[in-house]
């Protein structure tokens, strides 16, 4: 009886190899990455003061996370042992954010590449080369620069971004502008993403249908943020030097100005995704899918719209063109590497 239940989980484990595998590496992974990114960076404004809603603006814009704390914190703290405190919800907030995280690209990274790119029958490659470009890049985002801070709406933004994208692309509507209304709430920038609908589809879309898309995000993201910006703009935050632009963000210009007449800013700037950009320029010519091309257009757009509210050498105010840069790059080579299989096998 023993035996023939060891067989069976045996079994198992070989039959989901890949999956066992995967769960493995994203355990170990969430577990360093995360008290890394909680330990080695700067904790303002407090989570406790975001759980409150009494922190300054903009950052208590950023809602999702606070409020999803403030409702499921006091049970956490009452039955999870070793959390007694808000400071470990955050914690496990942010294991089970970067968890996520890499299960969503191990997922739909694969679903977002074109058949054309994939390599034959190996869709689970796709969904592993872009995990380990994950892996790769986040400490570069999050970790290793210069000036780190924490907070809680990052890491899920490159979640909602990417989750976004599939819905897009796949067209399924009520789940794109249920996830688009959660990213809103979680960080502003998820406005890009409608950039991102308009870009990818200016010439393959009837215009009544796209200006319909377009003016609804564009509304809602409007009214999302009149509805916080009378929530909690009187938070301090344009007092204390911050969102002095009407209440909604800070006006950076200078201090980027400043930041980009300084050669030892570049350094930092240059590492940006985790040096990805340098292949992805590279492999441009290897990306077979419009679409995705097409997308990809949003980087270097966000990249200069961040030079009036985001200190360009905070590097984790590009989280969420994250996907888009490593899905241009597993696109790239799995394309080449599927010529090549192909060429291989008519010889």
């Amino acid at each position: 009886m023993f035996m023939q239940r060891l067989s069976y989980i045996n079994e198992v484990i070989k039959k989901n190899r890949i999956p066992i595998n995967f769960l493995l590496v994203a355990a170990i992974y969430t577990y360093s990455f995360s008290l890394l990114h909680i330990m080695k960076s700067s904790y303002y404004p407090s989570f406790v003061a975001l759980v409150s809603g009494r922190a300054q603006a903009p950052f208590q814009y950023r809602i999702l996370i606070p409020w999803l704390a403030r409702v499921f914190g006091p049970y956490i703290i009452k039955y999870i042992p070793f959390i007694d405190h808000m400071n470990g919800v955050k914690t496990l907030f942010e294991f089970v954010a970067v968890f996520v995280l890499l299960l969503a690209f191990f997922l739909i990274s694969p679903l977002l590449i074109t058949e054309k790119a994939l390599l034959p029958a190996k869709k689970e490659i796709i969904g592993w080369l872009s995990i380990w470009l994950l892996i790769f890049a986040l400490p570069f985002l999050y970790l290793i620069p210069d000036r780190i801070f924490y907070f809680p709406s990052d890491i899920p933004g490159i979640l909602f971004m990417i989750l976004g994208l599939i819905c897009m692309r796949r067209q399924k509507w009520l789940l794109y502008y249920s996830v688009f209304i959660l990213g809103i709430l979680n960080r502003e920038t998820i406005c890009f993403l409608t950039l991102t609908y308009l870009i990818t589809n200016w010439n393959i879309t009837p215009r009544t249908k796209l200006l319909a898309h377009f003016f609804t995000q564009v509304f809602l993201w409007i009214g999302v943020k009149i509805l916080l910006w009378y929530l909690f703009h009187a938070n301090g935050g344009a007092s204390a030097g911050y969102a002095d632009a009407f209440g909604l963000f800070r006006n950076s210009w200078e201090y980027n100005r400043i930041t980009l007449s300084n050669l030892l800013s570049y350094p930092d700037m240059l590492s940006v995704y985790g040096y990805l950009w340098f292949p992805l320029i590279a492999l441009w010519k290897s990306i077979p899918d419009r679409w995705l091309k097409s997308a990809i257009l949003t980087v270097p757009l966000f990249h200069v719209a961040m030079l009036i509210p985001g200190g360009i050498n905070e590097l984790r105010i590009y989280g969420e063109m994250l996907p888009l840069v490593i899905l241009g790059v597993v696109a790239g080579v799995a394309n080449i590497i599927s010529q090549r299989v192909q060429l291989r096998e008519l010889d």
